[in-house]
């Protein structure tokens, strides 16, 4: 059987923006945020409080979204790759600061120029990641729908 988290996180560390989506009083709402993942699948972003996503996220912290990688037909790789997800979203821990900061310092050098280590808690997000949802033509062709029940230190295949 394939590693579904192998192919996740060959993703994971090759897009750089994903949709976020939201919902308030039944009213979806998708934003595209720049954002990295760590070893246990967790994602960050940086927004600021005023965003209509952040302001949904403080009322409701249950969000989801997409992550693909950009599909260019004819070629030898020629696929679609991505990951559908939902989780738990909130301003990041004053303990998760440092590492998740380190985070997007070894994956956006210039993140300095936008957001300091300081401001962190007040603008970075984290999204406890519970299932996903992996869609890959190029290493599932005949099944490309593999789901993933994720808990942070484990994972049960087969959503």
């Amino acid at each position: 059987m394939k590693d579904i988290k192998k192919y996740i996180e060959e993703i994971l560390a090759s897009v750089k923006q994903m949709v976020l989506c939201t919902c308030k009083n039944n009213k979806p709402w998708s934003a595209t945020v720049l954002f990295v993942a760590d070893k246990d699948l967790n994602l960050y972003f940086f927004s600021t409080s005023s965003r209509r996503h952040s302001k949904e996220i403080s009322e409701n912290v249950f969000v989801s979204g997409a992550i693909a990688k950009e599909h260019t037909k004819g070629l030898a790789e020629d696929s679609h790759r991505g990951i559908q997800f939902e989780g738990e979203c909130r301003l990041v821990k004053p303990t998760e600061v440092n590492d998740a900061y380190g985070l997007f310092q070894d994956r956006f050098p210039e993140i300095g120029k936008f957001h300091e280590l300081k401001d962190a808690t007040n603008e970075m997000y984290k999204i406890k990641v519970q299932n996903l949802v992996l869609f890959d033509t190029l290493n599932f062709k005949g099944n490309p729908r593999q789901g993933l029940v994720w808990n942070g230190k484990g994972n049960t295949q087969g959503l």
